[in-house]
């Protein structure tokens, strides 16, 4: 046995026992969240969960870093947990693939949760196939009815703006191609040098859903399912953005940039940019003061004279906008140990637990965040605050508790696979955080993937992680310059040779697919 496997090896006796009567508890080795990896055993939320649904859980808590491969460590071994949580489909797969993981029929999901069920199927439906695998399922897939789906916007210098003779934030490709320029050509940060530039960015999605495309992603176009990236709408879009960069109005090492919001954005702080774009960079947290790593408070203390603003997804020539979204199901996969096979019982608690939180909001909502008045408080003014202790992030981290309580949108909580309806977010939302969302983060500009994930595709594994360094090679030696446009074309025609014409059409398969599934399960579950 692995010293990974061994971590598990101590409750696993207890957990594997004879089946137990319905009133006994049901010992169980739980692996949650990797968000939860400052978690510990027997925390308030646990003690209230074991208490409500008569569960003896062991819980492990792996670091983020080495999630994924701990894990399966732990699995091989032989010693892994009984309930455990994968990140992604490809992750999921491979647990089915290897016998790791129980296969849970959909009707038994019907039978012993039916309320969950229905909200995957109504909030989430596409979110099946992350458990999919090979005609079954094999797990309860996480999902998220609000926080997500809201795309993210830029975030522009603010008062470069004024200085360049914009009042108000560019609202079309055209206006901000305007600003960009005068961003390099004007002088915004007054040192009376041209060392300014218009953005830095990572990905360019923005500009992208302008022509209509996200070229990560699986579009539906024509009743047939296509990668965006081999879309006709690309070259417009790499056109413009290559001569953006001759013109100096991109960073001219945007592309060398290591990963992580923290390389994009310093080039805002240092005062090289006016405009920055990447994960989540936009969105509300961001923009209050009083959070003391949100992005304006960050530059207010290098630049207490300035501020910021959050960008509009600018207008492209045909009318489109948008940027990228989760389709509100990225939230992992719960699956079942495949030696849970031979105690049915106690799979079957665990989906009645489940059942219990789809139709019980706030117990949901109590073991995602705590308990109002102990653990957090909330109004209208001030919005959702953590009470002392708990405020403290090492001692919330330690009693799992939800960092905020639009949290309780996503899906990073430690037991319970599924966010709140957005009835009960409502409730919790403070009026400034609703109109920032409505302001600049509407639902209806997010573009999600037609199939949910780009990797529930078979042959994902094996054909993307080449396809993807083809096309961030060639697409960033096009907008530099190092590659004419032309070779948008020669691009296409070799991303499919190179196996794309595999995956498009196991893409459109599994199009097909989702559709019979979706029709299932609404009869196993109806509305």
């Amino acid at each position: 046995m692995t010293a990974v496997a061994g971590a598990w090896a101590i409750a696993v006796g207890a957990a594997t026992g004879p089946s137990v009567g319905a009133t006994e508890p049901v010992a169980l080795t739980w692996q949650g969240s990797f968000y939860m990896e400052g978690g510990r055993e027997g925390s308030w939320i646990q003690q209230r969960l074991e208490e409500r649904f008569g569960l003896r859980l062991h819980c492990g808590f792996l670091p983020a870093f080495s999630y994924d491969r701990q894990l399966m460590f732990s699995l091989i071994g032989g010693a892994g947990p009984d309930v455990f949580w994968v990140r992604d489909v490809k992750e999921a797969a491979k647990a089915a693939e290897h016998g790791f993981a129980l296969e849970l029929p959909w009707e038994t999901i019907a039978r012993h949760a039916p309320a969950l069920m229905r909200q995957i199927n109504r909030h989430a439906p596409e979110a099946w196939l992350l458990s999919y695998w090979r005609g079954k399922n094999f797990g309860v897939p996480n999902f998220n009815v609000t926080y997500s789906r809201y795309p993210s916007p830029g975030v522009w210098n603010r008062t470069w703006l004024e200085r360049v003779g914009f009042d108000r934030t560019p609202d079309t490709l055209d206006e901000m191609e305007e600003a960009l320029r005068r961003f390099r050509e004007r002088d915004p940060d007054r040192n009376g040098r041209r060392d300014t530039y218009g953005m830095c960015h990572r990905n360019f999605e923005e500009i992208y859903s302008a022509f209509g495309v996200i070229p990560t992603q699986w579009t539906l176009r024509d009743g047939r399912i296509a990668w965006g990236a081999t879309l006709p709408e690309m070259r417009p879009a790499l056109a413009l953005l290559r001569r953006w960069y001759a013109e100096g109005l991109i960073l001219p090492d945007y592309a060398a940039l290591p990963p992580g919001n923290n390389e994009v954005r310093k080039y805002l702080f240092n005062g090289q940019v006016g405009y920055v774009a990447f994960w989540r960079m936009g969105d509300h947290y961001n923009f209050n003061p009083d959070y003391p790593v949100s992005f304006v408070h960050l530059h207010q203390g290098v630049h207490p004279d300035e501020e910021l603003t959050p960008g509009k997804f600018p207008v492209g020539p045909d009318g489109q906008r948008g940027g990228l979204a989760w389709p509100g199901t990225l939230g992992g996969i719960t699956m079942f140990n495949a030696r849970l096979r031979d105690r049915p019982r106690a799979v079957e608690r665990v989906l009645q637990m489940f059942d219990t939180l789809a139709r019980d909001q706030d117990l949901a909502i109590e073991l995602r965040i705590g308990r109002r008045g102990l653990h957090w408080d909330w109004d209208e003014r001030r919005g959702f605050r953590k009470l002392p202790p708990y405020d403290e992030k090492a001692v919330s981290g330690r009693e799992l508790l939800g960092e905020q309580l639009l949290d309780i949108g996503t899906n990073f909580a430690y037991f319970v696979p599924f966010s709140a309806d957005e009835s009960v977010v409502a409730r919790f939302l403070a009026p400034a955080v609703r109109t920032h969302l409505d302001t600049f983060q509407r639902i209806e500009w997010g573009r999600t993937d037609a199939l949910v994930q780009a990797e529930v595709v078979p042959s994902a594994g094996k054909l993307f992680p080449d396809l993807r360094r083809l096309q961030e090679v060639v697409f960033t030696e096009i907008i530099i310059g190092k590659r004419p446009l032309e070779a948008f074309d020669a691009f296409v025609a070799e991303w499919l040779s190179r196996g794309g014409d595999t995956l498009t059409r196991e893409a459109n398969e599994m199009f097909e697919i989702k559709r019979s599934l979706l029709a299932r399960l609404a009869a196993l579950a109806p509305p």
